[in-house]
């Protein structure tokens, strides 16, 4: 007569064998929080208006600050003596040097850049050093909007202050994931995107943590001396790093 194996094993024994079947795997989140929505890789606060969110700034021509046709890298740069031709090539290749600037907020920064960088750069005279001359106006250009507008800045960062909590199988998984995010003026993720992943699960589990992440908002010193805040975008990358031998 045959019998159950379990039967002939002590009680305290059986009693294990029956609690790690029953353990309760901790959930692993891979969709959006309470009150937010999604669109597949694109997660956004419900209820927000999302018209703007959602912005390509992979270039200047896809933030609308310039024309397809008008993006001259400083290899193309002409010396044409005491033309503008000069002055507009090169004022168009110190913006495309400032471009991760620009990302922040393109509107506010282009102002700004127009207000107080322009005006030097069109005093530049037509060198053999062109690329130099864009290293000198984009350090200028930097100095310059960085005192009339500070980029956000992280204050909770994702993998360090908020875990990846990722299932034991993808933990070996290594690459680079890039986001973009549209903060409040109280620095608050409004919206996050996923621009590169690596898998699936772990991609999701990232978007998660970034909607928890807090950041120092953007801010622009108004007349007076006085700062506000003021909504912007972040676009980083976090970088996965597989176990040794993977």
């Amino acid at each position: 007569m045959s019998r159950t194996p379990l039967l002939g094993l002590p009680l305290v024994l059986v009693s294990l064998v029956f609690l790690a079947a029953c353990e309760v795997q901790p959930e692993i989140p891979t969709t959006p929080p309470e009150g937010w929505s999604q669109d597949d890789m694109r997660w956004w606060r419900t209820g927000t208006d999302t018209t703007k969110m959602f912005r390509d700034l992979a270039t200047l021509q896809t933030m609308g600050i310039a024309q397809e046709e008008e993006i001259i890298y400083t290899t193309n740069l002409r010396s044409d003596h005491g033309s503008k031709v000069f002055t507009l090539q090169l004022s168009r290749a110190v913006k495309q040097s400032l471009i991760r600037l620009y990302r922040n907020q393109p509107e506010l920064v282009d102002s700004l850049f127009e207000k107080f960088v322009q005006p030097k750069i069109e005093k530049a005279q037509p060198s053999g050093d062109l690329s130099g001359q864009v290293d000198r106006y984009k350090k200028e250009g930097l100095r310059i909007i960085h005192r009339h507008f500070s980029a956000p800045r992280s204050k909770t960062k994702v993998g360090i202050d908020i875990p990846l909590e990722l299932p034991d199988s993808l933990r070996h998984v290594s690459g680079r994931i890039q986001f973009q995010v549209y903060l409040d003026d109280q620095g608050l993720p409004q919206s996050v995107t996923l621009l590169e992943g690596v898998h699936p699960i772990v991609d999701a589990v990232a978007l998660h943590a970034n909607t928890q992440a807090t950041w120092y908002p953007a801010q622009l010193l108004e007349k007076g001396r006085r700062s506000v805040t003021v909504p912007s975008w972040v676009r980083y990358a976090l970088t996965l790093g597989g176990r040794p031998g993977d």
